[in-house]
């Protein structure tokens, strides 16, 4: 599938284009970029303060997080979001589900959360909780309304940023109407993951793995890189490398990093496999 191409897009295809591209996620305060300076693509929580414009490595691509399914009360911009378009609950990591049909609501995206971000020096948004409008139970039809007006929202953020880096996380029912839209898919726990409920480490069962590997090769044939995160705990660091190769062995972009993403990168932290 052909991609528009800009600086940015085009550095994100070749970095892609590596036997093992060195990405980061990591979601905790930065002091300093020392730990990060060794990986082509950082995606940052910028909840934090960080600035790339002003702090990051040139040679560093780095991508702001935006959770765009939901929004938690405790940041800034909940009280700027209409109530109404506050539609349910994610009853287990807390945050409130956006209405992804709420026709003020790609504008607010672009406008008061990626704008921002972009100004600051992030060079491409990590989309998160695309599949928050799951948890609500909806009827066939409501579904289907919610998964345009979130395809409306990635096509308004990508019309307002036409160079822009874009990662999904997950996101599968829409990536035939996302096109060429989005430069990459992502998702979580293809052999470990993190059970927030249970607050434990966990091993993904043989079934869901097939699953997510079926999704993998759906999102390749539409001609996107695929990323996978998974877990464990920070003083497992030995066992990254076999588990990044099993990973890398699938095609898929391997990153494996502590429950949160809070663990910066350390020299112990290996980078491959």
């Amino acid at each position: 599938m052909p991609r528009h191409t800009s600086p940015e897009r085009s550095a994100f295809a070749a970095i892609m284009a590596q036997p093992v591209p060195r990405m980061v996620f990591y979601y905790g305060d930065i002091d300093g970029t020392r730990a990060l300076d060794e990986f082509d693509v950082a995606v940052i929580e910028p909840g934090h303060g960080f600035r790339p414009a002003r702090h990051g490595r040139p040679g560093t691509l780095w991508l702001g997080y935006i959770g765009i399914g939901e929004i938690l009360e405790t940041v800034p911009l909940f009280d700027a979001m209409p109530r109404e378009w506050l539609i349910g609950r994610n009853g287990i990591w807390g945050g409130r589900i956006i209405d992804q049909a709420a026709a003020g609501w790609p504008d607010f995206l672009v406008d008061a959360i990626a704008s921002p971000l972009w100004r600051a020096g992030y060079r491409g948004f990590f989309l998160d909780t695309m599949d928050s409008y799951l948890l609500l139970g909806l009827n066939p039809s409501a579904r289907a309304r919610q998964r345009r007006g979130l395809s409306r929202a990635i096509g308004r953020l990508r019309a307002a940023f036409p160079d822009a880096v874009i990662i999904v996380n997950r996101g599968f029912e829409l990536l035939e109407a996302l096109g060429d839209r989005i430069d990459a898919l992502a998702f979580e726990s293809l052999y470990r993951g993190w059970d927030e409920a249970r607050q434990q480490y966990v091993e993904v069962p043989p079934q869901d793995r097939a699953w997510l590997l079926e999704q993998a090769r759906a999102a390749r044939a539409c001609g996107l890189p695929v990323i996978a995160i998974d877990y464990c705990p920070a003083y497992e660091f030995e066992s990254i490398p076999p588990l990044m190769k099993k990973i890398a062995a699938h095609g898929i972009t391997p990153y494996v990093g502590d429950k949160h993403l809070m663990a910066a990168p350390t020299d112990s932290w290996p980078l491959g496999p």
